[in-house]
């Protein structure tokens, strides 16, 4: 299957903001109320509370490292790969694997924050991630670098 590298951006500019809507949409139905607004909080659930942020903000912090580390691992692989077309789908799955990594993050964060109503740590997890996940949309340049495509073949 010839894998452009338009097709290949086209691609991953719908799958993003896909995320993106899914993120946007949990984080309004707990603003609605379909999460339950402070399930969590209160006195007799403080132990709860704190391990439950703290294993959210472990796994943002893990999803980070995942997203840039292991990432950038596996892409470099398609630097020095003869065949772009097996290139693009190497780098095409592993945008996939960022983005839900990203999108579990955020909605964990999100989740968390409306159970539990503490907002001590999950903030600046959430921030992290929020920045992690606007690096998850590349350019056709940064695409073209790590796919190297030849020039005639790009349309």
């Amino acid at each position: 299957m010839d894998m452009s590298i338009n097709k290949l951006y086209n691609y991953l500019v719908t799958e993003f903001f896909c995320a993106l809507f899914l993120c946007v949409a949990f984080a309004l139905a707990g603003y609605l109320n379909f999460i339950p607004n402070g399930w969590l909080a209160g006195k007799e659930n403080v132990n709860t509370a704190f391990i439950i942020n703290t294993v959210v903000i472990l796994f943002d912090f893990f999803a980070i490292w995942i997203m840039v580390k292991l990432f950038y691992v596996k892409i470099q692989k398609c630097n020095k790969m003869d065949n772009y077309e097996n290139a693009a789908k190497i780098y095409h799955n592993w945008s996939i694997i960022r983005l839900i990594f990203a999108t579990v993050a955020i909605v964990m964060s999100v989740m968390i924050y409306y159970l539990t109503l503490e907002d001590l740590g999950i903030y600046a997890a959430a921030i992290l991630i929020i920045i992690e996940f606007i690096y998850c949309l590349p350019s056709k340049e940064k695409i073209n670098s790590y796919v190297n495509v030849p020039k005639n073949i790009n349309s």
